[in-house]
């Protein structure tokens, strides 16, 4: 019994290293609004303008072809021209959509994370090609607003952290490289922040449930990567 038993298992984790395999790979995304919005009859800036970009390094580790897990590091830089009108029409528009797309109305800052992830294949198309995945990741990071002079204000930084449940599609263009992008749209999950400065260490948290195309804009509206493995 026990030299079945020992079969099993070195058959088992054979079979694992075979299908395990390392990974590496980068995920890019932008944002804009391509530049700012003026009154027909002035020169005045009515909108602010904006381009967000976000840079997401990733190596990770597959168990086998439907269980992966592995740690993303993102840097996001949000940047946007002040208007000079607060009050009009077209920007407080601007205002509402940069407040849904869940950048808050500082929306000038630059922020870092890491974010240490699981992912579960659930579904598979095209010849096994295209795969649909869940993914549970947590993270932690920091964020630090920009002064109406561009400059990061380092005493206004502030810790992120939480936890979020999303899916993601892959295609596979070759049997060592894909594709792959997130569809934050569709997300579950927790976002806590506190604030760092010495005059008020404030925390701030909330549960999410949410099918915002605008909150994924407002990270990155083309949110692409592609990965190897190896």
């Amino acid at each position: 019994m026990k030299r079945i038993l020992l079969t099993l298992c070195l058959a088992l984790s054979l079979t694992t290293a075979a299908k395990a395999q390392f990974f590496y790979g980068i995920q890019f995304g932008f944002f804009t609004d391509w530049g700012s919005e003026t009154a027909k009859d002035s020169k005045s800036t009515l909108a602010a303008s904006a381009f967000n970009y976000t840079l997401k390094p990733t190596v990770g580790y597959y168990f086998n072809d439907r269980l992966m897990a592995g740690v993303k590091f993102i840097y996001t830089s949000c940047s946007t021209s002040a208007s000079q009108d607060k009050s009009s029409p077209v920007n407080l528009r601007w205002i509402l959509r940069n407040v849904m797309m869940g950048n808050g109305l500082d929306s000038d800052y630059m922020s870092w994370k890491v974010r240490p992830y699981a992912r579960y294949n659930v579904l598979r198309l095209a010849n096994d090609k295209l795969k649909l995945w869940v993914e549970l990741n947590g993270y932690i990071g920091g964020k630090v607003p920009r002064t109406v002079e561009k400059k990061l204000d380092w005493n206004s930084r502030s810790l992120t952290y939480g936890v979020q449940l999303h899916p993601i599609v892959s295609f596979d263009i070759t049997d060592r490289f894909l594709v792959f992008t997130s569809l934050d749209i569709l997300s579950i999950g927790y976002d806590g922040t506190r604030k760092l400065d010495s005059a008020t260490k404030q925390s701030t948290g909330s549960f999410y449930c949410q099918l915002n195309p605008l909150n994924a804009i407002g990270e990155a509206l083309l949110n692409i990567g592609i990965q190897r493995h190896f």
